[in-house]
């Protein structure tokens, strides 16, 4: 199909510990009627599939084949994650200095028990994150859930420019969110150590 010129795209992540992928062949993706298009990710990244500006989909990991106007908008790696970093401090005396901040964190591959949850708990639970709540994709040392990967990347942004990734990766939102529970409401934007 490559040598006709009758697939989609098809893409790879560039290393193991990045985020970001490749179109390593290109192809007609408005042409009805090609081949499927392919992503291609290692055994610890899922890729959040678009035909827009919208997640579609998520899928894999390994091989996945595309269809008519989908690509590969956000990989998202399933190990722990390790993020830090500084943050502008004001001490008692009014001495400004940096302090690190870290967070290590994961995908929860954890089953959700729905005991001792109340139904609105429940509905909202199921409002944000859609039907896939539960781990849906339970094979592999990664398990997941596609609902919780879609309710996380709709935290990022999504660019559907040739080539663009997106603005806001959902670790640095993780990392955002830590930061901002770090600092204690100060309009100056510096915590005040205690």
């Amino acid at each position: 199909m490559y040598f006709l010129g009758v697939q989609y795209s098809i893409w790879t992540t560039r290393a193991r510990a990045e985020r970001e992928y490749d179109k390593a062949i290109a192809g007609d993706q408005s042409k009805k009627g090609n081949a499927p298009g392919l992503v291609w990710t290692w055994s610890h990244q899922v890729a959040g599939i678009s035909k827009g500006i919208e997640f579609t989909r998520v899928d894999g990991p390994g091989l996945i084949f595309t269809d008519q106007y989908e690509s590969p908008v956000a990989l998202v790696d399933l190990r722990t994650q390790s993020r830090s970093s500084l943050i502008n401090t004001v001490t008692k005396d009014g001495m400004e200095i940096p302090v690190r901040v870290a967070a290590a964190f994961a995908i929860d591959r954890e089953k959700w028990p729905r005991q001792g949850w109340d139904r609105a708990r429940f509905a909202k639970i199921k409002f944000i994150i859609g039907k896939n709540y539960e781990i849906d994709r339970p094979i592999g040392s990664y398990p997941y859930s596609t609902g919780r990967i879609r309710s996380l990347l709709g935290k990022a942004g999504v660019s559907k420019i040739e080539n663009e990734m997106p603005e806001v990766y959902w670790d640095e939102w993780v990392l955002k969110q830590v930061e901002h529970a770090a600092r204690p409401g100060d309009r100056t934007g510096k915590t005040h150590l205690r």
